[in-house]
């Protein structure tokens, strides 16, 4: 029981997990937006309780903040409707050793479950998860069709 003088221990998550998160390549931006949203990142959390949804509210969430915090003035000013004009939608994919699968009909599938799903393709470790933000006009969102994996190194085809 931690006291008024005393520090408490640092708490680790039951299950935790370290992924990479990486914009898709085949994702562009302006030049003033690129440098701050496609950065790769390497994330802690838990794996029953971390979804792919979470993972998209995250990229959302960082997405903004960043905006606001290391953007130019007018960048920040403008941060919120950047965000709304340059990401309406965010595309999760899973690294496997030949591609990408893409895991947005999995929303609600937590890093235990995917691991579980796609252990048998030869997933990557740590994790990786790649993102794509697809803009407002975006013509690949009509009929909820994600992009195609853009390292050509898939040989994954689910056709």
């Amino acid at each position: 029981m931690p006291t008024a003088t005393s520090v408490p221990a640092v708490q680790r998550f039951e299950n935790e997990v370290f992924f990479h998160l990486k914009a898709h390549p085949a994702m562009s931006l302006p030049d003033n937006l690129a440098g701050i949203l496609l950065k790769e990142r390497f994330v802690r959390a838990c794996a029953k309780s971390c979804t792919v949804t979470h993972i998209k509210k995250y990229l959302l969430m960082r997405a903004l903040v960043e905006l606001f915090t290391k953007g130019d003035l007018q960048t920040s000013r403008n941060a919120a409707q950047i965000v709304r004009q340059t990401i309406d939608e965010i595309s999760i994919f899973l690294r496997v050793k030949d591609g990408l699968v893409p895991l947005n009909v999995y929303g609600s599938m937590n890093i235990v479950a995917l691991h579980s799903k796609f252990r048998h393709l030869q997933l990557t470790y740590p994790l990786e998860f790649y993102y794509y933000f697809h803009e407002a006009d975006d013509l690949r969102l009509e009929g909820l069709i994600d992009p195609p994996s853009p390292l050509k190194i898939s040989g994954l085809h689910f056709n």
